[in-house]
């Protein structure tokens, strides 16, 4: 599990609340909310629990809850959050902000993970390579913050920037864009998400259960 750093509890929140607020404004791409829900109903059929619909198979539950991912909270929360995200899509900004927010507000009783899931844009590909290398170093979700807050500009200099601003060794990180380093950790979490059902990012799981609608702060709530 990746603490976010060693920081207060609030030295992440300004970047967090530009990418919400920056998600939440009027959309000039992709779909919206009920695009999202739909795109749920008529994704792949994941690997069930004894026909229980919507309910993942206990075995890739505990893949997607791994902790080869990043995340954050108690080893033994209540509730574990699951978003498949990309850092070029809004919507996987306000999902994976939201999520976040539930996680600070119920503590202990709530982890997050993340996991990838970019498009086939090589800008997406190597936004989220670029946060593997971040979490390599120990400071993903202040580098994750940072990507969903300058969706536009995720190109290699600016990703190496970031990096440099953070404090990480920009050296390594430059190596380990270059040399694909986090390939391999980027295609497995595309293998679980289509095992799980899952066609794009934003998705979002609660308890090996899909959220339908990942964007939705009252119905995350609801669940905790």
């Amino acid at each position: 599990m990746t603490p976010r750093c060693g920081l207060h509890p609030h030295a992440f929140a300004a970047p967090l609340a530009v990418a919400l607020a920056a998600a939440c404004t009027p959309r000039d791409v992709g779909e919206d909310d009920a695009a999202l829900s739909a795109s749920v109903a008529t994704a792949s059929a994941p690997r069930v629990r004894g026909g229980v619909t919507g309910r993942l198979d206990p075995a890739l539950i505990a893949e997607l809850e791994a902790d080869d991912a990043p995340s954050v909270g108690a080893a033994g929360a209540e509730l574990v959050l699951v978003a498949f995200g990309d850092f070029t899509s809004p919507h996987c900004a306000r999902a994976s902000a939201i999520a976040a927010l539930v996680e600070r507000e119920y503590g202990a009783r709530v982890r997050f993970v993340f996991r990838q899931l970019p498009s086939a844009s090589p800008v997406a590909e190597l936004a989220a390579a670029a946060s593997l290398e971040a979490h390599a170093q120990g400071r993903f979700w202040n580098y994750h913050d940072v990507l969903f807050a300058n969706q536009r500009a995720l190109e290699r200099a600016s990703l190496e920037r970031y990096a440099a601003e953070l404090g990480l060794d920009r050296a390594r990180f430059a190596r380990a864009l270059g040399g694909g380093v986090h390939a391999a950790a980027i295609e497995r979490d595309r293998e679980l998400a289509s095992l799980a059902g899952v066609v794009r990012a934003p998705a979002l799981f609660a308890d090996g259960e899909r959220v339908r609608v990942p964007t939705d702060l009252v119905a995350l709530r609801e669940l905790v």
